[in-house]
């Protein structure tokens, strides 16, 4: 084991957690180390000590105690496990403020706006400050009474002082292993986990090592889900019909020659053919025959009930003495065992030397259908565009059928020869294009790889599988060409919306194609912004009317928007021309979306992140319709905030409801202050006035909030408001225990009385 480090590591006991385990580790003055693993109570068994994990009795769950503040309102919650996250729909955290309360559950991630299953960063949430936290975790799925299991419930009593804690939830990893420890005949002390072969031999002794936690009082709830409200009766009623679902008996219809069963996939335009070859065994048939059957099997337990086309991707053949030709015209090697795998036109999509039971490929589990049909999509693709006759229409339908298909897994640069097609078009397209003059600005992306569909290829012998011919350059330049045509007969086209907004969200046919997406924007993404503000009320027309492609084939335009703002604006903030052209393009957008509240944050974010003396009035203004986009005249500031959080698409909701009022509020002060650092004008002191005072309605006895309004209050010439409101602020520092706020708001009200402010 080597340690790799810049700074010195003193000899000391650290501690480590991880996948749920704790770890004690011992750094020894004379250069030695110990590493602890386990601890807790041990139980003497006649000659034998039985070891207790020190979870069994403290729970599954651990509470530590990590930041104290007795005004805050809220409890932060973190859990710096990665493996944490994959329990945040199981994990029930229960608040309770009086014991003569129920406890009133949430899961983990109600609390969250998504989970990222990869990410190495610690799960972070806010919860009210509570007097009892409950910890279970519950499947929350089977509510059959005859396999109901007594949920294990961990119950905390919070500090009324814990403003953090870091939450640790013990899975069940080494911890729950039954250890046993006892000497052998050689007077070894021997450890054995359960009836492991591979025993742990130690020579001398061992060490109890403790934590410390909150301790918790361990229930044992049998019926968890009903009595924290997670189920009804009608759950459990549901959950049993769901059991009677009888399978569909599925049936694949082997055909009796190549050409029969060729006409047979061309019927299904997304089925694929495949054909096995395996003349030397003479097993063959009944092989193929059991194949089949536990394909059968398998797609009829995935139909439930009925037939459903989306489940039934192959039809399969097992090749004849007739059907040679088709090994030797490829120049495949007859004496071994061969499946070839044709899409529904008939071209050869993949080849294998395999046996078809033994692939592996075409179960219902594990499949290489999204691989083949991400080939065959590619090979309609390279025809299009290698075909002048194709349509305008049929170019961009190619687009949008690439943008569909599954993103590509480690893909390599093969080269298979494109096998002889017939012409898939026949118009002649004779349309001339203006050549766009192109802004070398350098704006880069910045998108979440989670956002992204992935699939995992599982295809080995990639260099067998029909691959891409077209090449950026030729794909981008068709593109380019298909942008400036629709921007100059201005003609609404759907499909064409479609692709353009996939690929400027970084999911579209570029990342389909070449297995990644654009490093920045180009100019042709910014051309096609420009058709989508002509177009913008057609658009979101379309999108509400009822259409039957599932949400990432037909994207929400406000949401793929601001993603692309939002990917951007970052690298944009260090370069003045790329500055002045994101500013241009969200004054254009927030028009087209009429002052849409969303589209206004995103705006107002940028210019606060550029903020100069020339952005001042605009970043002003841009508040302003900000502000009154949110807050309408005729309701109170938390109806208004309510209206605009429960329209947001919950699916990408950044905040829960308590940390959106509080963001709120906090923007409205920053803003607020800014106009009271700056000395401005008359009517910018009115206006943050106003905002002010709405920061201060929904977190009322906030510190900062009541300093700033003072301040305000000064400014516009209400001095004895502004020295009463002062005063507030002073007090309110007070109740934080914050020293060096209290003396600078104490020397701001004694300028205020005195005239000098």
């Amino acid at each position: 084991m080597g340690l790799a480090q810049t700074k010195e590591i003193k000899p000391g006991r650290y501690h480590s957690n991880s996948a749920g385990q704790d770890f004690i580790l011992k750094m020894n003055e004379d250069k030695t180390y110990e590493l602890v693993f386990l601890h807790g109570l041990y139980q003497q068994q006649g000659d034998t000590i039985k070891l207790n994990p020190e979870k069994s009795q403290q729970g599954a769950f651990s509470v530590i105690p990590v930041a104290r503040d007795k005004a805050s309102r809220y409890i932060t919650i973190k859990m710096t496990n990665k493996m944490s996250r994959y329990f945040v729909y199981n994990i029930y955290i229960g608040t309770q403020q009086t014991e003569s309360r129920p406890a009133e559950y949430k899961s983990i991630k109600d609390y969250m706006k998504s989970v990222d299953f990869d990410s190495e960063e610690p799960i972070l949430f806010t919860i009210e400050r509570t007097k009892f936290l409950y910890f279970a975790n519950y499947g929350g799925t089977d509510f059959r009474p005859a396999k109901k299991k007594a949920t294990s419930i961990s119950k905390f009593e919070i500090p009324d002082d814990v403003s953090e804690i870091d939450l640790d939830y013990s899975y069940g990893g080494i911890d729950n292993l039954d250890f046993s420890l006892y000497r052998d005949e050689n007077n070894e002390i021997v450890m054995a986990a359960g009836k492991s072969p591979s025993p742990l031999i130690f020579t001398e002794e061992s060490e109890i090592v403790q934590r410390e936690t909150l301790t918790a009082k361990v229930i044992e709830d049998p019926d968890f889900a009903r009595n924290a409200g997670l189920i009804t009766d009608t759950d459990e009623q549901m959950a049993l019909e769901e059991e009677v679902v009888q399978s569909y008996n599925f049936k694949y219809a082997v055909e009796k020659t190549f050409d029969e069963a060729q006409k047979a996939t061309a019927r299904s335009k997304d089925k694929f053919l495949v054909v096995a070859f395996d003349y030397d065994n003479t097993k063959r048939v009944a092989e193929f025959e059991k194949f089949v059957a536990r394909m059968e099997t398998l797609v009829s337990n995935k139909m439930e009930g009925e037939y459903n086309a989306a489940e039934d991707h192959f039809n399969f053949y097992p090749a004849s003495e007739k059907d040679k030709n088709l090994l030797v015209k490829n120049k495949f090697d007859l004496k071994k065992p061969q499946i070839l795998v044709f899409n529904a036109g008939g071209d050869l999509i993949y080849h294998s030397t395999a046996k078809l039971n033994t692939s592996g490929y075409f179960g219902t589990y594990n499949s290489a259908y999204d691989e083949l049909a991400r080939a065959n999509e590619y090979l309609k693709f390279d025809r299009v565009l290698s075909n002048r006759k194709s349509t305008q229409a049929a170019t961009v339908k190619a687009f949008k059928s690439v943008s569909k298909v599954a993103s590509p897994g480690n893909r390599a640069d093969y080269a298979v020869p494109v096998p002889t097609a017939t012409e898939v078009e026949t118009e002649t397209y004779t349309e001339t294009y203006t050549e766009t003059v192109v802004d070398t600005t350098v704006v880069s992306y910045s998108y979440d790889e989670e956002d992204y569909d992935y699939t995992p290829d599982v295809i080995r012998d990639k260099e067998n599988l029909y691959q891409l011919q077209a090449d950026p350059n030729t794909t981008n330049s068709k593109w380019a060409q298909i942008v400036s045509y629709f921007k100059q007969k201005n003609l609404y086209d759907q499909d064409f919306i479609d692709v353009g907004l996939a690929e400027v969200y970084g999911k579209g046919f570029t990342r389909k194609l070449f297995g990644k997406g654009k490093e920045a924007p180009e100019e042709t993404d910014f051309q096609f912004l420009n058709y989508v503000f002509v177009h913008f009320e057609e658009i979101r027309k379309a999108e509400a009317e009822f259409h039957d492609e599932i949400h990432y084939q037909r994207n929400d335009v406000n949401f793929v928007l601001d993603r692309f703002f939002k990917s951007i604006a970052d690298s944009a903030m260090d370069n003045e021309t790329s500055r002045q052209k994101l500013l241009q393009y969200y004054r254009k957008f927030v028009v087209a979306t009429g002052d849409n509240v969303n589209g206004l944050k995103l705006y107002f974010d940028f210019l606060q992140a550029i903020l100069d003396e020339g952005t001042s009035q605009e970043y002003l203004d841009v508040y302003g319709r900000y502000y009154n986009a949110v807050v309408q005249p005729n309701a109170s500031i938390i109806e208004s905030l309510d209206r605009v959080y429960t329209n947001e698409n919950e699916a990408t909701r950044q905040l829960d409801w308590t940390n959106y009022k509080q963001s709120f509020a906090g923007t409205a002060n920053t803003v607020a202050w800014y106009v009271v650092e700056h000395r401005l004008h008359e009517s910018a002191v009115k206006n943050a006035i106003h905002w002010s005072e709405t920061s201060l309605h929904i977190e009322p006895g906030n510190a900062y909030y009541l300093d700033t309004l003072a301040q305000l209050y000064y400014l516009n010439g209400e001095k004895e408001r502004a020295i009463s409101k002062e005063r507030e602020a002073v007090k309110a520092a007070l109740l934080m225990d914050d020293a060096d706020t209290k003396s600078k708001y104490e020397e701001v009200l004694e300028r205020m009385k005195n005239g000098t402010y």
